[in-house]
């Protein structure tokens, strides 16, 4: 196959997202497929890839610069588009280049697909900009009708989980809605990477429980909550330590609100790994995840999940089993919850074996195939 993917985010930033799109494209490529990857650029490609890689004119995000907006595809990319003669477009972002691709798409015959991948409307809800909170409403409804006719213009549109696809249906997304799920690597993420030394040079004590929390540290992923639940739980006689990992622009504003918490920075790989496993709870208030690749991961290493009820979240924890949810918001019952568990380490070693051996169940291999045949029928449904 030779497969064009245009997303807006794939160099700049290490996220869920970006993450993703980079598997994908070393699966596809090693599977023998010709990949053009369109994007904003970056100064490099991530790791060795035989793709090819097109960057698109963007500028920075407002509020949130490290991200950045693509502004369409150029007339030199165009040309090579037409070059690479490619069977299948998928867009993964709906900006200026995914539309583009779209409009290229339906000109030169080409079977396109979509994938929906962040709450970006909802995002205004929590943007620390004078306005945005009364023009809020009209905002959203505003991006939410560029969403619908963006993503209306595709053959398929997928999402992570059925709870975000009856989400999509809802709000009138009306093309054919499948599940891409997303997967998790066992070995990787493992409680066997658990370490009490890191722990003691954090000055955690042995015995006491230790609370992560991973995200890019923005706004929309619940940090607002986050902060007033480790504040709650601060005025309980629960003994307790708490750390966050991430890097973003909410950092120096969070740490002002959690004095006593450990700031990590931004961990990757075997760090990220090893931090999880030595962690004995993982909280994540967030209530705009599509799917929750952090939770995944810190099941995968053994630990249990206290979530908000939102989406994506939902799909992962089982409560009562592999961890807990809490209603979105509710920031009396997530002190409440996360008490119960800080008292009760048989219950939480009990969550944590029972939420590594849910989290086996998402496989990157499952993923990748099941994209594999929605792509294939895509191209069988257009074929002249």
């Amino acid at each position: 196959m030779r497969a064009v993917i245009v997303v807006g985010n794939y160099v700049n930033v290490v996220d869920g997202v970006a993450l993703t799109y980079q598997r994908l494209v070393r699966a596809r490529v090693q599977a023998g497929d010709q990949v053009m990857v369109v994007a904003p650029g970056g100064p490099a490609l991530p790791g060795p890839s035989a793709a090819t890689f097109a960057p698109v004119p963007s500028i920075p995000v407002p509020v949130q610069p490290e991200y950045r907006l693509a502004l369409g595809i150029p007339r030199a990319t165009r040309r090579a588009l037409e070059q690479f003669e490619p069977d299948l477009i998928h867009v993964g972002s709906p900006d200026l280049a995914g539309e583009a691709a779209l409009d290229f798409a339906a000109a030169h015959g080409i079977p396109a697909v979509g994938s929906y991948h962040s709450e970006i409307a909802r995002y205004l809800r929590f943007m620390p900009v004078p306005g945005v909170g009364v023009l809020g409403p009209l905002l959203e409804r505003g991006v939410w009708a560029w969403i619908r006719r963006f993503y209306n213009r595709c053959r398929h549109v997928y999402a992570p989980t059925e709870s975000m696809l009856a989400t999509l249906r809802a709000r009138g997304i009306e093309s054919e809605l499948r599940v891409w799920g997303r997967g998790v690597d066992p070995r990787a993420f493992d409680p066997a990477r658990r370490d009490i030394s890191w722990r003691r040079r954090l000055g955690v004590p042995d015995h006491v429980p230790l609370i992560l929390f991973v995200a890019r540290l923005r706004w929309e992923k619940g940090l607002a909550d986050l902060a007033a639940v480790l504040a709650g739980l601060a005025r309980t006689p629960w003994p307790h330590h708490s750390a966050i990992a991430g890097a973003g622009p909410a950092r120096e504003a969070l740490a002002r609100r959690c004095p006593d918490t450990h700031f990590l920075g931004e961990l990757h790989h075997r760090e990220l790994a090893r931090a999880y496993a030595s962690a004995d709870l993982f909280l994540y208030p967030s209530t705009t995840e599509t799917f929750g690749n952090v939770t995944l991961e810190a099941m995968a290493s053994g630990v249990p999940t206290v979530c908000a009820d939102a989406t994506g979240s939902t799909e992962l924890v089982v409560p009562g089993e592999t961890g807990e949810l809490f209603a979105a918001g509710d920031v009396r019952a997530a002190v409440e919850v996360v008490g119960a568990l800080l008292r009760d380490p048989d219950r939480r070693h009990a969550m944590g074996r029972a939420a590594r051996a849910r989290a086996q169940r998402f496989s990157w291999a499952r993923s990748l195939a099941q994209l594999d045949a929605h792509w294939n029928d895509a191209r069988r449904h257009l074929a002249p």
